[in-house]
């Protein structure tokens, strides 16, 4: 019972935090897809909070670590309207594989996580826009002032009435026989380009 108030507290207080901090920030957007068609944004794990709040009620579906770690992102993310998928390269990998596969809702995904190294993107993303067909959309993120965590992502909080740019790249198609090598290459550089 106790475990159930700490993880319920955890989910909507993360959530309310989140959206106090960033609700007094300006949010920029440049190249913003307007269209509903499932997508997959790509961003590094630093980036996710002021992407969570700009994308939150949008009924994405974030893959998120299957570790108690992840419970403490996972919570306040369906807090703020996303579906998770729990799972990573350790653990419940197969389960969060089939059920990304299975959405047709877009998919928003840390391709750098769930333990890094930073900046450094795994193949998982250019697989599942290989085999759902569907774009992936980079999503470069500045947030003029914030708070960076010495965690291995150093996790980037916005702090109060900071400006936060958000820009999105063109879309990438990965097809079938495409070389994910290469396609990781212009995912990197979309999301470390200045």
């Amino acid at each position: 019972m106790k475990n159930k108030i700490l993880i319920f507290l955890e989910k909507h207080c993360g959530a309310w935090l989140i959206k106090l901090l960033c609700a007094t920030c300006r949010v920029q957007c440049e190249n913003q897809p307007k269209d509903d068609a499932p997508k997959i944004f790509a961003f590094w794990h630093c980036n996710m909070v002021p992407l969570a709040y700009h994308h939150k009620n949008e009924n994405k579906v974030a893959l998120v670590s299957a570790s108690k770690d992840g419970q403490l992102i996972a919570g306040p993310l369906e807090a703020l309207g996303f579906q998770t998928v729990r799972g990573s390269s350790g653990r419940n990998s197969i389960f969060a594989l089939k059920s990304l596969l299975k959405s047709n809702k877009s998919l928003a995904l840390a391709v750098d996580g769930p333990k890094g190294p930073a900046y450094k993107c795994k193949t998982g993303v250019v697989y599942l826009a290989q085999k759902k067909k569907i774009p992936i959309i980079c999503c470069k993120v500045r947030c003029s002032a914030a708070w960076q965590l010495s965690s291995w992502d150093k996790l980037k909080i916005p702090k109060p009435f900071s400006k936060i740019s958000i820009c999105y790249h063109h879309p990438i198609y990965v097809g079938s026989g495409e070389s994910i090598d290469k396609k990781l290459e212009i995912i990197e550089k979309s999301l470390l380009a200045e």
